[in-house]
């Protein structure tokens, strides 16, 4: 039987024979390509969603595969509104019907949005549920690398051994590289590295990285890069300093959580990475714990580390309930908010909700909107009349709450109150929070109609017009997957950052084009975003 490493160059080596030979047969090499059973399940087919947050299975029907492959090159991790991340999300994961036509270069586009967001375990998840996908070179890719970023290094490189791409990508060539030099095949690396030379994909740093893996650095040693899994996985096997400024500057979604991981890190890089994994919601609490544990008496501390150490350290239950309040009102603004409330949620969710931990209930009831615990919000928001409390703030809180649960028989009598409460200053918020609840088809009743017709709404930014005519055409059509991505992509920042009237027509847009209850979230975000903080 042949070694990993004989596999992998004679991959390699085969690889750019056939690369050679194709250049003079183009014809017989297109022939090959398409086959597989029509029973399989296709790259649409699968997903990696709860039930119950999966969008309607025809999101895709009514999109042009060409126009959707551009729509997911636009999906990165710079929305920083948490309900249009989960938006995205929601739509990327969902198990779907494909669109018509030949929507294959779609579907990879599908699978690299995932990958810039760093969702690697569910990448994983989705290729290893569909036939078709695990036979595409290029969706095949995006698993590899979810596999080093998963610190799967023996997974990728068993995956890279199966790729028989006409013409290898560097990533390919040079991961086989790493793979026979990490399993201690010194002269298979180098041979490796030549074959990556003579395909044109020589890199000299990735050259010097694998030959201090192998036990023979260069004078003048590497410096880590985390650009890339590849690279963020070469540095942490060869094990090489960090760069002594800027680590992390151009730094993946991928590399963050790998950062964040790794326990031979310098523990100030990696309560960095830990920070930044946290909020992309690529890492999880665990995982963000280990990473910045230890480190909150230190000078220049994050708010993550200080929160975590004075929670682990407090005594009881109510100092450790003073102690999360405290992290989550230090952490702003709203998407740090939310990373904080998704770091702290189990014990939000199980901290005994009484006279003692009351005065922190109004605090635990946005954290729990913020991350769709909606019972938990009920039963904190029930703590919060134990102790004084602003009944301003808690009746924000209260719409809030009859947003995400649709409490239609309530919601009439919270909105009266909402605009009782409100002064001179805050009628024009109140006026924007009724306007994206009747958007949502709440009956908000006679009074509060009234309202918003003579009360200007708070203004806010605009997005990009040219995207808010996208969306609106994509909810014409009921191109659901569309105005998904389209939403998330408008709530850039916030929701509650929107002009009232552009909150207004994106949730509208949702529920033409059949996912309201997805715009549930983005109503919650809008209303405790900047007031309730």
């Amino acid at each position: 039987m042949r070694s990993r490493a004989e596999r992998l160059i004679g991959a390699a080596v085969a690889s750019l024979l056939v690369g050679c030979a194709i250049m003079a047969a183009p014809t017989a090499s297109a022939q090959a390509i398409e086959q597989g059973s029509l029973a399989e399940l296709d790259p649409w087919a699968v997903g990696a969603i709860a039930r119950d947050q999966a969008l309607p299975r025809d999101l895709w029907r009514q999109s042009d595969p060409v126009a959707l492959g551009l729509l997911f090159d636009r999906v990165t991790t710079n929305i920083g509104s948490p309900a249009g991340a989960r938006l995205a999300r929601q739509a990327l994961l969902s198990p779907s019907l494909s669109p018509p036509g030949d929507s294959i270069i779609a579907a990879r586009k599908r699978y690299e949005a995932l990958a810039r967001l760093g969702l690697a375990d569910e990448i994983v998840s989705m290729v290893s549920g569909s036939g078709e996908a695990k036979r595409d070179a290029g969706i095949v890719l995006y698993a590899t690398q979810a596999d080093l970023a998963r610190g799967r290094l023996n997974d990728a490189c068993r995956r890279v051994e199966n790729v028989n791409a006409e013409t290898p990508p560097p990533f390919v060539l040079r991961l086989r590289a790493l793979c026979v030099a990490a399993a201690g095949e010194k002269d298979a690396a180098d041979l490796a590295l030549e074959v990556a030379r003579a395909a044109g994909a020589n890199d000299v740093w990735f050259n010097s990285v694998i030959a201090t893996i192998n036990g023979a650095p260069p004078a003048r040693p590497a410096v880590a890069r985390y650009d890339t899994s590849l690279n963020a996985a070469a540095s942490l096997a060869a094990k090489l300093r960090p760069p002594p400024q800027n680590a992390l500057l151009n730094a993946s979604a991928f590399a963050f959580a790998m950062v964040a991981r790794d326990e031979s890190v310098p523990p100030a890089l990696r309560g960095q990475a830990a920070q930044r994994a946290l909020l992309q919601n690529t890492i999880t609490p665990t995982v963000a714990r280990a990473a910045v544990r230890g480190q909150g008496g230190q000078r220049g501390a994050s708010v993550l580390a200080s929160a975590v150490d004075e929670v682990e350290a407090a005594e009881n239950p109510y100092a450790q309930a003073i102690a999360i309040e405290s992290g989550l009102k230090r952490s702003k603004p709203h998407g740090e908010f939310a990373a904080m409330a998704r770091l702290f949620a189990p014990e939000i969710a199980n901290l005994r909700a009484d006279a003692g931990t009351a005065p922190a209930a109004a605090t635990f009831v946005r954290a729990a909107l913020t991350t769709g615990a909606y019972r938990t919000a009920q039963n904190w928001r029930a703590a919060a009349d134990l102790a004084p409390a602003n009944v301003s703030l808690l009746t924000i809180l209260d719409l809030a709450l009859a947003a995400g649960t649709n409490d239609t028989a309530n919601v009439a009598a919270l909105a009266d109150r909402r605009i009782e409460l409100a002064d001179a200053a805050g009628a024009r918020l109140a006026s924007r929070d009724l306007r994206a609840l009747a958007a949502l088809g709440m009956p908000i009743g006679a009074n509060a109609e009234a309202f918003i017709a003579r009360t200007p709404a708070a203004v806010g930014r605009k997005p990009d017009p040219a995207l808010m005519a996208q969306l609106s055409a994509a909810s014409a059509r009921r191109a659901a997957g569309e105005v998904a991505i389209h939403a998330a992509l408008a709530l850039g920042e916030g929701a509650e950052t929107l002009d009232a009237t552009e909150l207004a027509i994106i949730i509208t847009a949702m529920r033409d084009a059949g996912i309201g209850e997805a715009a549930r979230a983005v109503v919650v975000e809008a209303i405790i975003g900047g007031q309730a903080r």
